[in-house]
């Protein structure tokens, strides 16, 4: 839809300007594209078509409470479109395999449509948005999303949602950890804030080396056979995770957690593939809003009614 006007008039014949009605208006810009009033007001017309053909739909758990929010979702859609070439031989092998699944023809696809207020136009224009964001999803978010076993245990392991569920089963989690010992209170600070942001700690521990850091791993340890402020500081925390600095007495430690284990749990083997599903809709959610930013900042995206 490519249109520049910010405004569409009906004109009556040779009447003057004067009697000019507006019919639409532009809301946004998107590039070379517009959207306008109109297809604010066709998609809440035709939402519940989307509920079944736009996958962005599902994937945002998208349910929108005003027209701010669904401006953005169209401006969104236009980035996509834009990137996303959908040839018309797509979009007709998708509504015929439509109508291979339901077992009717085109005449009659029309005809359900019609029934249920739906223009076959807006419905061919759904399907191609739909497979444009498919195609986005399946080309470039679906890659970055993978979640791995260890995210998975990370999440049953220390989120509270499972609390109650892994205190049930009375599991002990067992820790692999690597120790940082500094000497003194504000050397450890020091170290831990760098560790929090993401630095390694065999870096950060190579460095303050000369003042007297040391770096160790440790065997593995059971929660029963920790020592209480050591179970304490380890609890919620994922793998790669480091604590805040603990007393030792004669200085200061930092451990980092390298690997969390526990006895095979049989309510996490019938939950994992749920939570696996769960992190990756997040992990897709979370590509699918940088890629958006991205696309934005490079775009030209304005909305003169705002201005």
């Amino acid at each position: 839809m490519k249109f520049y006007p910010f405004v569409v008039l009906a004109l009556a014949g040779f009447a003057p300007l004067a009697h000019a009605r507006l019919i639409d208006k532009t809301v946004a810009l998107v590039n070379s594209d517009v959207v306008l009033n109109s297809d604010t007001q066709n998609f809440k017309a035709n939402f519940s078509l989307r509920r079944e053909l736009d996958p962005f739909v599902g994937l945002l758990n998208f349910a929108p409470t005003s027209a701010n929010d669904i401006l953005n979702y169209l401006v969104q859609e236009q980035l996509v479109v834009q990137k996303q070439e959908v040839k018309d031989e797509e979009v007709e092998e998708e509504i015929n395999a439509v109508q291979r699944n339901n077992r009717i023809d085109r005449d009659r696809l029309r005809e359900v449509l019609k029934s249920q207020g739906v223009d076959f136009d807006i419905y061919r224009r759904l399907m191609r948005v739909s497979v444009a964001k498919r195609k986005l999803i399946d080309r470039e978010l679906r890659p970055l999303a993978a979640v791995s076993d260890e995210e998975v245990k990370n999440y049953y392991y220390t989120d509270a949602s499972t609390k109650e569920r892994r205190a049930a089963q009375k599991l002990v989690l067992t820790f692999t950890l690597q120790q940082l010992i500094l000497p003194n209170r504000e050397l450890a600070e020091t170290a831990a804030t760098r560790l929090k942001a993401g630095e390694d700690l065999d870096a950060v521990a190579a460095e303050y080396a000369a003042k007297g850091a040391e770096t160790s791993k440790l065997p593995e340890l059971s929660e029963d056979n920790m020592n209480e402020r050591i179970r304490e500081a380890v609890q919620g925390l994922k793998v790669g995770e480091t604590t805040r600095p603990i007393s030792t007495g004669g200085g200061y430690m930092i451990l980092k957690i390298t690997q969390i284990g526990a006895p095979k749990d049989p309510v996490f083997e019938g939950e994992k593939e749920r939570i696996r599903a769960n992190l990756f809709q997040k992990a897709l959610q979370n590509q699918l809003r940088l890629w958006t930013e991205r696309e934005k900042a490079a775009s030209y995206v304005s909305f003169p009614q705002k201005a």
